[in-house]
């Protein structure tokens, strides 16, 4: 690992940027370089997720199959043919997982809806799954009250499968996705 004190001197072509063979210091004032103190002091430092790649309990409480269900089916596409399905578990442990982003003193949450749990058929015409409302108001409750703001993703290209599969592209490749 390099230190502050370190060079690194390498030809370095980037489009918009000049190209440069001398010595550059990675921690200098130069466009490489990301100093703690060049962020405002308003930013709002935390963590983020996705809900497929955490929650699992991908066929509970309603919840119905997303875009990346049926793509993690297809074999050869996932390494190990692994799955959403346990995940981290989040839907279960979201608790336990809000104790420790606490203890951690972290202050901010980017976490996306899964779709297809609160909206199982993609739509509301298809009914909106109400024990899926409820996990994101306890998670979100549990998160205010530990001190940590939810920042809320609606849509982390997890489509409902059953939207994704009536229009004449699919989901978002298709205008049909508006109606």
């Amino acid at each position: 690992m390099l230190t502050d004190s370190q060079s690194v001197a390498s030809t370095v072509s980037l489009p918009g940027f000049p190209t440069r063979s001398e010595p550059f210091d990675i921690f200098g004032p130069d466009f490489t370089s990301c100093r703690f103190s060049d962020v405002p002091a308003d930013f709002a430092w935390g963590v983020a997720t996705a809900a497929y790649q955490i929650e699992g309990a991908a066929f509970e409480d309603g919840r119905g199959p997303s875009v990346w269900d049926d793509f993690c089916k297809l074999n050869g596409t996932i390494k190990n043919n692994d799955t959403g399905n346990v995940a981290d578990d989040f839907y279960h442990k979201y608790k336990q997982d809000v104790a420790m982003m606490q203890k951690l003193g972290l202050k901010n949450f980017r976490m996306s809806l899964s779709w297809s749990r609160i909206l199982p058929q993609g739509t509301t015409a298809g009914g909106i799954n109400g024990l899926g409302v409820q996990f994101y108001n306890f998670v979100i409750n549990e998160l205010l009250a530990a001190g940590i703001t939810p920042w809320v993703t609606l849509h982390h290209w997890d489509t409902p499968s059953a939207l994704h599969n009536k229009t004449d592209k699919g989901s978002f490749l298709s205008k049909d996705i508006v109606d």
